[in-house]
C-alpha cells in the first residue's frame, strides 16, 4: 500500500542519512593546494558509498564537493581537460553540473586529479527513488512524465552534439534550487532542477556507471540507444513497484517484462518502457506520438493536442489524471470533441482503462459556459452505462446532477437530455425528475408549440413521476397534447398512491372526463379505460389503508383475504431477488430470500406483486406502532446552534438537525413507540445525500445507497430514497427501530441499545435540499387495530367519488352487455363490484343486474 508523496519527508531523510551514514569524518584532514590561485581546499569527510568522493571546505569555509581520481599518463590528463572543456561549452544546453576548478598533482609516477564543485543540496534519482520505495511513497504520474520528458530533451541535445552522456539514475541529480532560482520539475508541492553529474568517471574518463550492469550487451555500441535506455531506467525508477536495487541484470526481454509492474495501470507508460528496453529501438522513438501528446499536455499546447486522432485518444486519458487543472481540461476538451463522432468508442476506452469516473470528475470542473457545445458529448458517452443502478448511484454521489442543471441552463440539446434523464430515472429515485421539474425544463417542453418526437415521448413516459405535481400535470398534458384516453388513464394509475390521495378530487374529475370523452369518441379502448379507472378508484378508496395494515402486521399483501388488494392494487414496496429473478414483498423476502442478492424495486417497474407460493404472516404486537405522549412543543436546532420552531429546512447543506426537547421512555408501560417522525423530501438536493436517524439509538437510514446502519455498521438495507419520498423512523420502548417508506413499514426491524431518551436526528449534505419534518406522521397510519371487521375505506374520498361510481356503473354495464363473453369485460365487472362491496354501495350492484346474464361467473 503506497501513500501520497511527501517530498519534505524524503528530502529530510536523505539529508539525515547523508550526515549520519554516508559521510565519514577523516581521521586527518587532507590539504589540496592550488599553486596557481594560491587557494587551498581541506578534505574533511569522505562519502562511504562513492569511490574517492569527498566533502571539503576552502579558505572561507565554503563547502565543496571534491572528486579525486588517478591516471598513469599525462595524455589522460589532457583527455580529462578536453572532456571538461566540452562539458563547459554544453553546460547550459545540457544542464550539466559545472566544475569550478581542477587541481592536478604529480606524485609517485602518476597524476592525481581533483575536480572541485560547489556543494549543493542535491541527490541522484537513484537515491531519491530508493527512499521513495522505502517509505512506500510514489510520485504523481504527471510529475513522473514531466521528469522523463525533461531527460529526453537532454538526450536529444546530447545526440545532436554527438556527446556520449550518461543518463542513468545514478548520474542525474535532483537539485534543490536557491530561493531566487526557478525550478524546472515538480516533486510534490516543491520545485527542483535536474542536472547531469559532470564529475562522474563516465563523464570525465569514459568509465562505466554502476547501473550499466542492467544494460543489454547488444546495444553497447549505440550511444543514442544507450541514452534512451538510461532515460527509460529513470522513468522505471519512479513508476515501478520495485526499487532499482532489486532489479536483475535485465539481460533477456522476458525477464524485463516480468518486472514491468507499476503504481499506475497505464498502457502508454508500459509501451514507452517496452520501447526503451527493447533490443532494437524504433528509429523514430523520440518523435513517437505518445511522447508528442505527453509534451503537448505538459506544455499546454492546444494545437498539438488537437492533432491527436481518435485512434490515439487513449493516450489523452493520462492528462485526466494530471494535477495541473489546465492540463486536465486540455485533455478533456479533446476527448469531448472526439466523442461527438465516436461516443461509443470513447466510453468503451474509458471503461477499459478504468477512467470513466475520472472522466466524470473532470467534467464537473470543466468550463461549460465557454464550451457549451461539448456538453452533449458527456451524455453521449455515459448513456450506455445507465443500465447499472450502482453506476447511477456513484454518479449522484459525485454531484453529477450539477451537470444536468448546467445543461438545462445552457439549453443544450433537449432531445439528448430527454433521453439521458429517462434512462437515468428508470428503476431509480425521482430526484432527477424533480430537478428537471424545478429547473423549468419540463415546463419549457410542454409549452413549446412544436415538440420533437423525443420530447413528446419524454413527457408521456415521465408525467406520472413529478410528485405532488403529477396529477395536475397529467391533466395539462391531456388538454394540450393529442394522447389517447387509455394512455392518459394508465399514467394516472402510475402516479404513487399517496399523491393520488393528496389530489384525489382532481384525479376523480380527470377520470370522469376521460370516460366521457372515450364514450363520445366510441373508442375501441373503452374496456381498457374502464379497467384502469377502476384500479385508480380502488387506490383512492380502498387499497392504501389495507396496504399499510398488511405491512404493519407483517402479512404478505398478495395473499390477502381481501380480494381487491390482490386483484386491484399493487405493492409499491417490493424487492427483486436477483437469484430467483422474481419480485417479493419485504415480509416474504426476509423469510425465504434473506441470503439472496436483491434490490428494491423503485418507480417505473412492472413488478407489482409478491410471487411467493407460501404466504407469510409475521407475529407482531401491533401496539408497538402506537405513539406515546410527546412534549407539547418541539424546538428544532441545527449544528450551528440556530433554533427554530418551523420544521421546514431549505438549502441547508452539511448540517445536523435535531430537537432541544427529547422523548423519554416511560417505565412500566406496554410496548409502544417512544418517538416516531417523518421527513417529507421535497428536494433531495444535487448530491441526494440525506441521513435520517434517531439520536440515542445509533440507527441511521442513508438515502444514497439505502443502507440502514447501527453505529456506522451496515446491518440492513431499505429502498434508496430521494425527492418526493416520505421517510419515517420510529423507536419503541423495547429498543426496536422501524422504518417506513412512503407510509409502508419496511422489514427487518433493527434492535438497538437501550436509552432513556431519544431525539430526531437528520443529517443533510446536499446542496439545494428542501425537507419538511413532522414529529408524528404525514401518511403513515399507526392507529389501526387488528379487528377482522376493520373498515379500510378512505371515507374522505367517498363523497367526491360518488359521481364517478355512478358513471362507472352505467358504462361498465353497457360494456358487459355488449361483450358478455369477453373475459376483459368480466374482469372489469368483478373488480368494480369488489369496490362497491367494500364501500357498501349495494344499490349500484343491483343496478348492474349481472345475475340475469348466464355468462356471469358468479
Amino acid at each position: 500500500m503506497t501513500t501520497d508523496l511527501d517530498i519534505d519527508t524524503v528530502w529530510d531523510y536523505l539529508l539525515k542519512n547523508r550526515d549520519n551514514e554516508e559521510l565519514q569524518k577523516l581521521d586527518e584532514e587532507i590539504c589540496v593546494p592550488n599553486s596557481f590561485t594560491h587557494k587551498e581546499y581541506r578534505l574533511t569527510h569522505r562519502f562511504k558509498s562513492l569511490k574517492n568522493a569527498f566533502l571539503g571546505v576552502d579558505n572561507n569555509n565554503n563547502k565543496y564537493y571534491i572528486k579525486a581520481f588517478g591516471v598513469q599518463l599525462f595524455k589522460l590528463v589532457k583527455f580529462v581537460y578536453d572532456n571538461l572543456e566540452t562539458i563547459e561549452k554544453l553546460s547550459t544546453e545540457l544542464d550539466l553540473l559545472k566544475v569550478d576548478e581542477i587541481i592536478e598533482i604529480h606524485e609517485n609516477d602518476r597524476w592525481v586529479m581533483f575536480l572541485i564543485t560547489p556543494y549543493i543540496d542535491c541527490f541522484t534519482i537513484e537515491e531519491v527513488t530508493e527512499v521513495l520505495h522505502k517509505h512506500k511513497m510514489h510520485i504523481p504520474k504527471e510529475q513522473c512524465i514531466n521528469i522523463y520528458l525533461k531527460i529526453l530533451s537532454m538526450v536529444e541535445v546530447a545526440s545532436s552534439k554527438n556527446l556520449k552522456a550518461n543518463f542513468m539514475p545514478d548520474n542525474l541529480l535532483i537539485i534543490n534550487p536557491d530561493p531566487d532560482e526557478q525550478g524546472h520539475i515538480s516533486l510534490g508541492k516543491r520545485q527542483f532542477n535536474l542536472k547531469i553529474l559532470s564529475t562522474s568517471l563516465h563523464a570525465i574518463t569514459g568509465g562505466k556507471s554502476k547501473l550499466e550492469r542492467l544494460y543489454p550487451e547488444p546495444q553497447k555500441g549505440n550511444h543514442l540507444d544507450r541514452m534512451i535506455w538510461g532515460a527509460g531506467v529513470c522513468l522505471y525508477a519512479f513508476v515501478s513497484q520495485e526499487p532499482l536495487s532489486k532489479l536483475p541484470t535485465l539481460s533477456v526481454y522476458h525477464e524485463r517484462d516480468n518486472f514491468l509492474k507499476f503504481f499506475y495501470k497505464d498502457e502508454d507508460i508500459f509501451n514507452v518502457l517496452k520501447m526503451c528496453f527493447a533490443h532494437k529501438k524504433p528509429a523514430n522513438f523520440l518523435t513517437n506520438f505518445i511522447l508528442k501528446i505527453w509534451r503537448a499536455l505538459i506544455n499546454k499546447k492546444w494545437e498539438d493536442v488537437d492533432n491527436c486522432s481518435a485512434k490515439q485518444m487513449s493516450t489523452l486519458f493520462v492528462g485526466l489524471t494530471f494535477e495541473t487543472p489546465a492540463c486536465r481540461m486540455l485533455a478533456l476538451r479533446k476527448i469531448l470533441l472526439i466523442a461527438q463522432d465516436y461516443s461509443g468508442e470513447v466510453c468503451s476506452c474509458l471503461s477499459k482503462n478504468n477512467m470513466l469516473f475520472i472522466f466524470v470528475q473532470n467534467c464537473l470542473m470543466f468550463d461549460w459556459h465557454t464550451f457549451p457545445e461539448l456538453l452533449n458529448s458527456v451524455f453521449m458517452v455515459l448513456k450506455d452505462k445507465l443500465s447499472s443502478t450502482s453506476f447511477k448511484g456513484r454518479l449522484v454521489s459525485m454531484n453529477f446532477f450539477t451537470i444536468i442543471v448546467t445543461a438545462i441552463d445552457l439549453k443544450t440539446s433537449t432531445d439528448l437530455l430527454c433521453n439521458f434523464i429517462q434512462e437515468f430515472h428508470y428503476d431509480n429515485t425521482l430526484t432527477i425528475l424533480q430537478i428537471a421539474w424545478s429547473s423549468g425544463f419540463v415546463e419549457n417542453i410542454i409549452n413549446k408549440p412544436c415538440k420533437t418526437v423525443t420530447e413528446l415521448d419524454f413527457i408521456k413516459s415521465t408525467m406520472s413521476y413529478y410528485g405532488t405535481n403529477s396529477v395536475e400535470f397529467i391533466k395539462k398534458v391531456y388538454e394540450t397534447i393529442e394522447i389517447g384516453e387509455s394512455r392518459i388513464a394508465q399514467h394516472l394509475l402510475e402516479v404513487p398512491y399517496y399523491f393520488k390521495l393528496e389530489h384525489s378530487q382532481l384525479a376523480i374529475q380527470l377520470m370522469e372526463k376521460i370516460i366521457e370523452r372515450n364514450v363520445r369518441s366510441q373508442g375501441d379502448t373503452m374496456l381498457d379505460v374502464l379497467k384502469t379507472v377502476v384500479l385508480i378508484l380502488a387506490e383512492i378508496l380502498c387499497v392504501p389503508k389495507l396496504l399499510q395494515y398488511h405491512h404493519i402486521i407483517g402479512q404478505c399483501t398478495s395473499k390477502s383475504n381481501k380480494l381487491f388488494l390482490s386483484d386491484l392494487g399493487h405493492n409499491p414496496l417490493l424487492i427483486k431477488c436477483k437469484k430467483c429473478i422474481l419480485s417479493y414483498c419485504v415480509m416474504c423476502k426476509i423469510c425465504y430470500h434473506e441470503d439472496h442478492d436483491y434490490q428494491y424495486v423503485l418507480y417505473q417497474n412492472p413488478l407489482y406483486r409478491c410471487n411467493t407460493e407460501k404466504p407469510i404472516e409475521e407475529v407482531v404486537d401491533i401496539g408497538m406502532f402506537q405513539q406515546g405522549k410527546y412534549p407539547a412543543k418541539f424546538t428544532f436546532i441545527d449544528s450551528f446552534g440556530h433554533q427554530k420552531s418551523k420544521s421546514r429546512f431549505l438549502n441547508s447543506p452539511k448540517i445536523r438537525i435535531t430537537t432541544v426537547e427529547s422523548c423519554k421512555v416511560i417505565a412500566n408501560e406496554g410496548v409502544y413507540t417512544v418517538l416516531y417522525y417523518e421527513v417529507n423530501v421535497y428536494k433531495a438536493g444535487l448530491q441526494e445525500n440525506i441521513e435520517i436517524g434517531i439520536d440515542g439509538s445509533g440507527v441511521r437510514y442513508l438515502s444514497l445507497d439505502g443502507t440502514i446502519r447501527l453505529n456506522g455498521k451496515i446491518i440492513a438495507k431499505g429502498p434508496r430514497y430521494g425527492s418526493y419520498d416520505i421517510i419515517g423512523i420510529g423507536v419503541t420502548n423495547t429498543c426496536c427501530v422501524y422504518i417506513t417508506y412512503n407510509g409502508l413499514v419496511n422489514r427487518p426491524f433493527v434492535k438497538c441499545e437501550p436509552a432513556e431518551e431519544y431525539r430526531p436526528e437528520i443529517l443533510l449534505d446536499s446542496e439545494t435540499c428542501d425537507i419538511d419534518v413532522k414529529l408524528r406522521h404525514f401518511i403513515f397510519q399507526p392507529t389501526m387495530d387488528k379487528s377482522p371487521n376493520q373498515d379500510f375505506v378512505n371515507k374522505e374520498a367517498l363523497p367526491i367519488s360518488d359521481r364517478l361510481l355512478v358513471q362507472l356503473c352505467g358504462n361498465i354495464k353497457k360494456s358487459y352487455q355488449k361483450y358478455p363473453k369477453d373475459t376483459k369485460a368480466q374482469d372489469v365487472m368483478e373488480k368494480y363490484i369488489e369496490i362497491l362491496k367494500t364501500v357498501k354501495r349495494y344499490d349500484l350492484i343491483e343496478k348492474l343486474e349481472v345475475k340475469k346474464y348466464k355468462f356471469w361467473p358468479r
